[in-house]
């Protein structure tokens, strides 16, 4: 994978296409001239992942957040007045599955749910963040993702 830099808004993201089982995603930016530069980066995404579709843009969603790593859309069944879910750009089937070179996907999914917190209003009065694993925690998608919520009080324990 070639690894573009972090970049603050959606609308330096070019383009984004799939092609043989690849996300291609081209960056383009100002050099130091001022001249435009283009960076390309490729991930492998799996064809029949729901998450997948969404970040290679073949199926419609609400962005509110992307950087080189992750994506965040709003949830189509929200349970909270705030329901964003963080997902790796990479598949990643679930947090089971993660390895120890995974690490810099934790963090950036973390880092972005800060971010994505303040930028919807409830970074002040609190949000909860949750992974599920497996069907039994509710799972329905096997792409890695951590949900964002909030903008209500959240009682605990939850379910």
């Amino acid at each position: 994978m070639v690894r573009l830099r972090q970049y603050s808004s959606v609308r330096n993201l070019v383009r984004t296409e799939v092609i043989a089982g690849t996300l291609v995603l081209a960056h383009a930016d100002l050099d130091r001239s001022g001249g435009a530069c283009l960076t390309l980066a490729h991930m492998e995404i799996a064809d029949d992942c729901l998450f997948c579709k969404i970040i290679s843009r073949t199926v419609p969603s609400v962005m509110v957040y992307e950087d080189d790593e992750v994506v965040a859309f709003r949830d189509i069944a929200p349970v909270a007045p705030v329901h964003v879910l963080i997902v790796p750009r990479r598949h990643i089937v679930d947090a089971g599955t993660l390895e120890r070179e995974d690490q810099s996907v934790l963090i950036a999914m973390f880092l972005a749910s800060k971010s994505i917190a303040y930028e919807e209003g409830i970074g002040a009065n609190g949000y909860r963040l949750t992974f599920n694993v497996g069907e039994d925690a509710g799972n329905s998608v096997a792409h890695l993702h951590l949900h964002l919520l909030g903008g209500r009080f959240l009682a605990w324990p939850p379910g």
